[in-house]
């Protein structure tokens, strides 16, 4: 199994290491290769993000099979987005851990 790890800080003097240690300590623990995503000094509010656009390319792409963030609000601020992108995650049959 292959996860995509998605770590994001909102401004630029906040450091994202620790969320991203942490999924890798637990992705490791569960034998899952992992690709990691991060995005520094972005909003979650944005629903483009560098990091998060590269993330859903390679879950298009089936690169991965499940994402795995800290805590939703890493991943979408707005409900909105949060349900189009387990809606999607879920059609193409990729698991959210959080």
């Amino acid at each position: 199994m292959t996860a995509a790890i998605y770590g994001r800080v909102s401004t630029l003097d906040q450091d994202p290491t620790a969320q991203v240690e942490q999924l890798r300590t637990y992705c490791q623990a569960r034998g899952w290769d992992s690709h990691e995503y991060v995005d520094h000094g972005v909003s979650g509010g944005r629903q483009r993000r560098p990091g998060l656009d590269a993330l859903l390319q390679d879950v298009r792409r089936r690169k991965v099979s499940l994402v795995v963030c800290t805590k939703l609000d890493r991943l979408a601020r707005s409900l909105e987005h949060l349900v189009a992108l387990g809606g999607e995650f879920k059609a193409l049959g990729i698991d959210l851990v959080v």
